[in-house]
């Protein structure tokens, strides 16, 4: 019996991970043009996420781990956020690429099932970003 019960618990914990490749195929829960160069604003969504991270009850973030993967000679800034403290999944993705000269297209792609409240609050993260002067 103690088996079928860590079995039933494994599979369920599987089940909730989720992977970039998923996020990415998923349409953007948010998006918008902000008129910085995209490493720029890439580059301050990243600092600023890590600066939140672990802050919930302040309407921050969740702890996560982000990573930036930035690739000039594609012109793309990928930011994602990885739960830890559990199986590792993949929460969300923030996508960053330049529109023109000094404007960024950001996209906000997340898990089928993430949390409107992390959403809202790395998002608020990114509009504070693309609001501030370059």
């Amino acid at each position: 019996m103690r088996r079928i019960a860590i079995a039933l618990l494994v599979i369920v914990s599987l089940g909730c991970t989720s992977s970039l490749q998923e996020i990415r195929q998923r349409k953007p829960a948010f998006s918008g043009d902000f008129p910085q160069p995209y490493q720029t604003i890439s580059r301050c969504i990243y600092e600023q996420l890590n600066a939140q991270t672990g802050r919930q009850s302040m309407g921050g973030l969740p702890t996560f781990l982000y990573r930036l993967d930035d690739q000039p000679d594609q012109r793309l800034a990928r930011i994602d956020a990885v739960s830890v403290g559990g199986p590792p999944s993949a929460e969300f993705e923030i996508t960053v690429e330049p529109a023109s000269a000094n404007t960024s297209r950001v996209e906000y792609r997340r898990r089928w099932d993430g949390f409107w409240s992390t959403d809202a609050a790395a998002w608020k993260v990114v509009t504070g970003c693309g609001q501030r002067q370059a």
